[in-house]
């Protein structure tokens, strides 16, 4: 289903004959022309918002589908509604999507290789709540993916879904879209899995890569060539794609999980053998000592002298052979014992500690070690798959992490921590220097800077806490249901926006200062608290809420904003409380066209323009709040707004207190 922003004419009869639908449903028209599956769109009364309705001719397809997203709530996946059976029909009522299918955004040319690592990286993190909820997606290509206006991607089309527990083997006809199904979608074995969908992943980043359509698989297997990607070696789009593509199912990825880290450094993350196994234990069927027959075998030594002085050579032979033994056990047993005892390690760059690196020391360590780093400049990128603890060794210099290529640390795991590390992100655009996808890592007394992309990003339900660190370059990034906790952090000289929480995101962001960075952004129905924080001087705005996000906004202080100091807009609401907005070069706050929060106990002085200014379109409430020292009015209403005026102090504003537009031309004072 590739629902497109462009709509047909609303009218029902652009559908066919009107179905029969709850009188909530006002059909507006159709999203896309198929005789066998009908997808309208229409206004839900009751949401409140635009919603797509899919149908079909097969009702127990539609109920399989309705299953699997109602198992899901991500925003990277298109979101269920409804199910409506009435009349011998079946509907699932869907949110609309706007933007246009990844199909179409194709058909103009191939993508930066930055853009496709973004949108790799998105769609496997989608893909990998479908897999965790039990469903393999099987149909995974570019016009099942929509991209709305911000750029994120978001998955559709779930009607060949299948439970991942009971991975399907291939029936006498299977539905499949040629160049991204994988060979064992027309094969009779093996059985499918997750390495399925990550082969239609690699086929959707071949496609974006290069521009071209991927060949059938089993053309592939005939000897016809994958169009070349033209990367670069470092860059691990040029590892991952062919991993994902691979033809033999065992060859792939396993895991979501692997192809993700595959993505963001290059490594293969194919488990290396265990040095400290050994050979394997068997079982073997005891059997009888043979014994001689009589009068057979070698005959019994005839006695000798006794020869007394013999023992002493025996007891140095034992001694040498016990000696050697214990060496050889030594040696034999070291990976053993590193990984299950050894709990703490030192990292000297000049070989005098227990590894030269750190990747070596996490490598050989174990769940739970403590790795210590001597000061230097550490060119890797490192995977945090378990608890470890990445701590300075000592006071002074902060060892430094920059690597090449690759994020400066990925980590998907609980348990762990990092402290007094320096982290500095290379030139890969769009690529984070500090992911943490999943888990709840500690980052505490640490600097992450990024010269291109995030410098942090939390995302994928992860709930780190970031302490006392300081964050500068590609500010920091919250999404995906993240909820991080970020307390006594500064974030300075960050070009673009300082913080950006988006798609559901809440953290809880506290007693922090942004300074003579971009705004501080909340959308996409983001959460979360901010609160007791510092903003000065942002370049544009000090915080903009929209987007249908909700935040508590609260006890702030916002001093000098480029433009205003808050601004809220297309459906933000959430609530802003007691902070205390001080010489922004336009209003203090903006309420643009659909904002709908409630502004209580804050106050706005020296103003550049009004200090507060409610535009058309905005409902919004206004109660106690102290406006004082604005070059314009302390509260200015624009015609087609809706505001609700508490009992707000207006102090010595040079235009005058408050300005109704709506009282076609009468003006109160409204204070003091």
């Amino acid at each position: 289903m590739a629902i497109q922003s462009t709509l047909d004419p609303p009218a029902a009869q652009a559908a066919g004959a009107r179905p029969d639908l709850p009188d909530r449903y006002r059909l507006r028209g159709r999203l896309r022309r198929r005789t066998d599956r009908p997808v309208l769109i229409a206004d839900d009364a009751a949401l409140g918002h635009l919603v797509a309705l899919k149908s079909g001719p097969d009702p127990e397809a539609l109920r399989r589908e309705a299953e699997v997203l109602e198992a899901l709530d991500d925003p990277r996946i298109v979101r269920l509604r409804d199910r409506i059976e009435r009349a011998g029909q079946c509907w699932l009522v869907l949110d609309y999507i706007a933007g246009e299918s990844l199909e179409a955004r194709l058909q103009a040319g191939a993508m930066a290789a930055s853009d496709v690592l973004r949108l790799l990286r998105d769609l496997a993190e989608a893909v990998g709540q479908i897999h965790a909820r039990g469903f393999l997606h099987r149909d995974l290509k570019p016009a099942n993916v929509l991209i709305r206006p911000s750029g994120e991607p978001v998955l559709i089309d779930l009607g060949a879904a299948a439970p991942l527990h009971d991975a399907p083997l291939p029936a006498a006809s299977s539905s499949l879209t040629e160049g991204y199904a994988a060979p064992e979608q027309y094969l009779d074995a093996p059985a499918e899995g997750p390495w399925t969908d990550i082969y239609a992943l690699g086929a959707i980043g071949l496609r974006a890569i290069s521009g071209s359509a991927p060949p059938p698989a089993l053309r592939r297997l005939d000897g016809v060539p994958v169009p070349p990607l033209g990367l670069d070696p470092t860059d691990p789009l040029s590892r991952a794609i062919p991993a994902a593509m691979s033809l033999g199912a065992g060859e792939r990825p396993q895991h979501i999980r692997d192809f993700l880290i595959m993505l963001e450094s290059g490594d293969d993350p194919s488990p290396e053998p265990d040095e400290d196994e050994g050979p394997p234990t068997v079982r073997i069927e005891r059997r009888a000592r043979p014994r001689p027959a009589a009068g057979t075998g070698p005959a019994a030594p005839e006695p000798g002298p006794v020869r007394r002085r013999r023992w002493p050579w025996l007891l140095v032979g034992s001694l040498v052979v016990l000696v050697a033994g214990v060496a050889a056990a030594a040696v034999g047993l070291r990976p053993l014992y590193d990984r299950h005892f050894k709990t703490s390690w030192l990292v000297d760059p000049s070989g005098e500690g227990d590894a030269v690196t750190i990747g070596e020391a996490l490598d050989r360590a174990g769940e739970g070690a403590r790795i210590l780093i001597r000061p230097g400049t550490y060119h890797e990128s490192l995977v945090l798959d378990g608890a470890f603890h990445l701590a300075a060794a000592g006071e002074g210099e902060m060892p430094l992490i920059a690597p090449e290529a690759g994020p400066c640390l990925l980590t998907t795991a609980s348990g762990g921590s990092v402290r007094g590390l320096a982290f500095q992100g290379g030139e890969t655009a769009g690529l984070a220097c500090l992911a943490i996808s999943g888990g709840d890592l500690r980052v505490e007394a640490s600097r992450i800077s990024a010269a291109s992309g995030p410098a942090l990003e939390v995302r994928a339900g992860a709930m780190p806490t970031i302490q006392d660190s300081e964050i500068a370059g590609g500010g920091l990034v919250v999404r995906e249901g993240a909820q991080p906790v970020v307390a006594s952090t500064t974030i300075a000289a960050v070009s673009g926006p300082a913080i950006t929480v988006r798609s559901g995101a809440a953290p809880e962001i506290v007693e922090s200062r942004i300074e003579r960075s971009g705004p501080v952004v909340f959308a996409e129905g983001a959460g979360g608290r901010f609160e007791r924080n510092r903003i000065e001087g942002a370049l544009t705005n000090g915080i903009e809420i929209g987007s249908g996000a909700a935040p508590v906004v609260a006890d702030n202080e916002i001093a000098a904003a480029g433009e205003a100091g808050i601004f809220v807009y297309d459906e933000g609401a959430g609530s802003i409380e007691s902070n205390r907005v001080s010489g922004s070069r336009l209003s203090g706050i903006v309420l643009a066209e659909g904002a709908a929060s409630r502004l209580s106990g804050n106050r706005i002085d020296a103003s550049g323009e009004h200090g507060i200014l409610v535009l058309e379109g905005a409902d919004v409430a206004l109660q106690e709040n102290l406006v004082e020292g604005s070059r314009g009015f302390g509260i200015a209403i624009a015609p087609g707004a809706e505001a609700d005026l508490g009992a707000n102090q207006l102090r010595a504003n040079a235009s005058g207190g408050v300005h109704d537009a709506r009282t076609a031309g009468e003006e109160a004072d409204g204070g003091a």
